[in-house]
């Protein structure tokens, strides 16, 4: 049963287009997650960097695993809150989709193109357009038709926005998202589960790939702690398994932290209502103090020792100058866009097709991107 505070997808605020459903044993929110999970933006995640290019290999998370493992997450910290754990899992699944290729440096890339004309790209933002206008499968509107509360909270899963993007302002003024206010609870669950998602599985992803030691780990307060403990549990185990091990506990750490510090929140503010969670003046779903120094901790961490790791370094930049080769290749050649946009150019200005072109740059998986590259641009990845 669903707590009063919770989003109840019996008592949604609906979509921008009224529909009916033909399947009516399945809820709102439900339907959200299929439409997610069949549109095409949500498949090309698979081929998205999460922190290794694809073509690095196999093993490593890329978005579409790295969603699916936050979501995961978001469900257990939902089951134990009472909560909407359709939404969270819905929001969680989709928080990532739009991104550019290539991860974090795709969209700096991207923004520096984008500089020349006063224009930034932002990937929440961008998210929003693909759910609203670029994804159509539709006969009589643009976008999925996804519910207030999904939207809502993909606009504002880490917080109110005060001074939102064209896209998403634009969109409000039709669907109000209430961009002023905090998100649903499920919202916060989503954010909180992202985080604990990346900070565990990227040790697990940085120790794989020789770039972080068992060692290093151990500079870190409280996964030296965990992982001495799962050693002297497991004195015969190989490094990878010990810290595998670890990764687990910690994880659970978190979750239960995330768990019981939101609980007292919600009985601390008084939280009895939906309206009680949009109108509050801070965040409900947290870590404790202490854990939330221990996650910012291992973000330090990682940024210093992995994400800004000379092999990391080096896919950046290759991926930097795909994107601005992208970028500069469209603006002087649009008849080398689909059909489909180049028909979004008709009478615009340059302002106007440098964000079509990143529109379409942004949709772009990886691979796609960098097919259309020359070979002598010398941005192969398979070093």
């Amino acid at each position: 049963m669903l707590a009063s505070y919770a989003c109840n997808p019996n008592n949604s605020r609906g979509r921008l287009y009224k529909e009916t459903s033909e399947l009516e044993f399945i809820s709102s929110f439900e339907l959200d997650r299929t439409r997610i999970i069949e549109s095409t933006a949500f498949r090309r995640l698979e081929h998205k960097t999460q922190v290794f290019i694809s073509s690095k290999g196999d093993h490593y998370r890329n978005r579409l695993t790295h969603s699916i493992e936050a979501a995961q997450i978001a469900r257990i910290i939902c089951k134990a809150l009472n909560l909407s754990s359709d939404l969270a899992e819905n929001l969680t699944l989709a928080h990532d989709i739009g991104h550019t290729p290539f991860g974090h440096a795709g969209e700096a890339a991207l923004s520096e193109m984008l500089g020349s004309y006063n224009l930034s790209f932002d990937h929440n933002s961008h998210a929003i357009k693909l759910l609203t206008e670029i994804e159509q499968k539709h006969p009589f509107f643009k976008g999925l038709n996804l519910t207030w509360e999904f939207l809502s909270g993909i606009a504002k899963h880490n917080g109110p926005i005060l001074n939102p993007s064209q896209t998403i302002s634009d969109y409000s003024k039709k669907h109000d998202l209430e961009l002023e206010k905090y998100p649903s609870l499920e919202a916060q669950v989503s954010s909180i589960s992202d985080d604990i998602a990346y900070n565990n599985h990227d040790i697990d992803d940085g120790f794989r790939a020789g770039i972080i030691t068992i060692n290093d780990l151990k500079s870190i307060n409280l996964l030296k702690k965990t992982i001495e403990q799962v050693s002297r549990e497991f004195p015969n185990a190989e490094d990878y398994k010990i810290i595998h091990e670890s990764v687990q506990r910690i994880k659970n750490q978190m979750i239960i932290d995330a768990i019981n510090t939101t609980k007292h929140n919600l009985k601390s503010y008084s939280i009895h209502t939906c309206d009680d969670v949009y109108n509050s003046n801070r965040p409900i779903v947290q870590f404790s103090d202490s854990m939330e120094r221990y996650h910012q901790e291992i973000k330090s961490f990682l940024k210093s020792n992995f994400y800004y790791h000379s092999s990391v370094i080096e896919m950046t930049n290759k991926a930097k100058n795909i994107i601005r080769f992208l970028f500069s290749f469209y603006m002087e050649n649009t008849r080398s866009l689909p059909a489909s946009w180049q028909e979004n150019l008709t009478n615009t200005s340059e302002k106007e097709k440098a964000i079509i072109i990143s529109d379409y740059i942004a949709c772009m998986s990886d691979r796609y991107a960098t097919s259309y590259i020359p070979n002598n641009l010398g941005t192969s990845f398979d070093y």
